[in-house]
């Protein structure tokens, strides 16, 4: 079964919301019988869920056409966003943590 949803014409922010909402209702709990009793384990990590969520909407670059896609799968989701590293900053500055802020044309 593959569902579509699309967010256009709302806030960031709204949109944030609803696909944390989304995910979430997508989020199978696991029970696990061990001997003293059982383990609930959610399929992924809520916490992680909300960061990968809010890291694409935050880091994309609005600046283009583009806008971040949410992909899940049986055992993953995929994010594709659109961005880069700032004009002259090197992959090896990003790995060093510095920070460059980019400017708005």
């Amino acid at each position: 079964m593959c569902e579509q949803k699309t967010f256009t014409n709302q806030s960031i922010i709204k949109t944030t919301i609803e696909l944390i909402e989304l995910f979430n209702s997508h989020n199978i709990t696991y029970t696990k019988i061990i001997a003293n009793g059982r383990v609930e384990i959610q399929k992924f990590n809520e916490i992680a869920l909300i960061e990968i969520v809010v890291n694409a909407i935050v880091h994309n670059d609005y600046r283009t056409n583009g806008l971040p896609t949410f992909e899940e799968f049986f055992n993953r989701f995929e994010i594709s966003s659109f961005g880069g590293l700032p004009q002259g900053f090197t992959k090896e500055d990003f790995l060093a943590s510095y920070s460059l802020p980019v400017k708005q044309s």
